[in-house]
């Protein structure tokens, strides 16, 4: 099924990057962790400390994963879970924490010495429901009829985000939901074993995770608040 939306690139998934951090508001506080330079973190709330934080533990997440010891928590479970965190804190200050949502972004981390070929695949598999899902929930007017006419859909389906995780290696993606049969393709790697590399690290992630806060935000008035749980069953 074809669509009549452009295919987005990467270099126009590059440009946006581009555009978020030259939207970087500086913080002087986390100062030390960026070499002297003015550090800088985009946000749309009003809670700064939480902000700052946030960064903080992203650019110095490559010391806790070169830290690991054998036995503990492995290097994937660590990276992820600071992922996972940060998207939080992402929804928080976009103001849709408590929205109903499709996500666009899928974060898988593999077992310690599992092939990053079984990884990705788990990842397109991934991505690619999450398009399917996407579609379906956009779609306006589709091609039954088989005689090839692009659909119709009431806004673009989104761009989607991977990231996959193997070792101390993340491996940046992207999957263009409004072409049915699109492949993931790879933005990006970044070690966390680099230690010259640990603000740049923390920062990409910041900005990719920022990219999909943008979206977000852009269709929040289209977004239905999360049902409220009833306390007492018998009200």
């Amino acid at each position: 099924m074809e669509t009549r939306f452009p295919h987005m690139s990467t270099s126009t998934v590059l440009a946006e990057y581009r555009r978020n951090l030259s939207q970087f508001r500086l913080w002087p506080g986390i100062q030390r962790y960026v070499f002297a330079l003015d550090p800088a973190i985009l946000i749309c709330g009003a809670d700064n400390a939480t902000a700052s934080t946030a960064l903080v533990s992203l650019v110095t997440l490559g010391g806790r994963v070169r830290s690991v010891l054998t036995g503990s928590r492995s290097r994937e479970q660590i990276i992820k879970k600071e992922i996972d965190s940060y998207l939080k804190w992402s929804e928080v200050d976009g103001g849709y924490r408590h929205k109903t949502f499709l996500p666009i972004i899928a974060v898988v981390a593999g077992k310690p010495g599992q092939r990053i070929g079984d990884i990705s695949r788990i990842m397109t598999d991934q991505l690619n429901f999450l398009a399917d899902q996407h579609r379906e929930a956009l779609v306006i007017e589709d091609d039954q009829q088989g005689n090839g006419a692009p659909a119709v859909y009431s806004r673009e389906p989104p761009l989607l985000y991977g990231i996959i995780i193997a070792g101390a290696i993340a491996v940046f993606v992207t999957l263009d939901s409004a072409q049915a049969g699109a492949v993931p393709r790879t933005i990006s790697h970044f070690d966390f074993d680099q230690r010259t590399m640990d603000v740049w690290n923390g920062f990409a992630i910041a900005i990719m995770v920022v990219s999909v806060r943008n979206y977000m935000i852009s269709i929040k008035e289209h977004l239905e608040d999360e049902e409220e749980e009833d306390d007492d069953p018998d009200a």
